[in-house]
């Protein structure tokens, strides 16, 4: 069995839009990762980094959702022992 620990960093910002009160994805990155490419992950995800003209609105669901979506493909991939863990969540309140 293969063993290996994923970790995953997301980090927000809270933008204000009219009434819009949202928090929304600034950036995702992964450590402990060397068997396969953060370019292969976050295409498995429903939170997206920002795009030219898109935002991903965070939601807890959608994180517990990424978590599960990376775990099965670590397991695909042969990783019986996968372990994906968030290692932190930033809020950045500047803008």
């Amino acid at each position: 069995m293969k063993y290996i620990t994923a970790l995953v960093m997301l980090s927000f910002v809270y933008i204000r839009a009219a009434q819009d009160l949202s928090w929304y994805v600034e950036g995702i990155h992964f450590s402990g990762n060397e068997r396969i490419e953060q370019s292969e992950l976050v295409p498995l995800m429903q939170l997206q980094p920002p795009g030219f003209f898109t935002r991903s609105e965070y939601s807890f669901s959608k994180l517990i959702d990424d978590i599960s979506a990376i775990k099965r493909y670590y397991y695909k991939k042969g990783y019986l022992g996968a372990s994906v863990v968030i290692a932190g969540i930033e809020k950045n309140t500047a803008l």
